[in-house]
């Protein structure tokens, strides 16, 4: 095969790939901005007297949770803002809404 077809098909290659890695950092910046600017709102909450956060662990469906609670839930952490009653689940309530999400690229 020519050096110069070589070349280019190496080149070709090489432009997908950076292609996709530019991808994957746009959507991580963009996770990470999300997350901060809910991380913000929460402190700003917080801060003005408003409700105070509590960690309860490993969501348990046999517990009720209040407002200010979070929990860990399907490995993303969650901040209930509303009282909800036994078994309403993290992922499937209003009540609650993702702090953090160590995949944040499966948005």
């Amino acid at each position: 095969m020519d050096q110069t077809i070589m070349a280019s098909a190496l080149g070709k290659a090489v432009g997908k790939r950076l292609s996709t890695i530019r991808k994957a950092i746009i959507q991580l910046t963009e996770a990470a901005i999300d997350t901060e600017k809910r991380l913000q709102a929460l402190e700003e909450r917080v801060a003005k007297g408003g409700e105070q956060m509590r960690y309860r662990g490993l969501w348990q469906p046999s517990q009720s949770y209040q407002a200010g609670d979070v929990v860990t839930h399907e490995d993303c952490l969650w901040h209930c803002s509303a009282d909800s009653e036994v078994g309403v689940r993290p992922r499937r309530a209003d009540q609650f809404s993702k702090m953090f999400n160590p995949k944040a690229s499966e948005r």
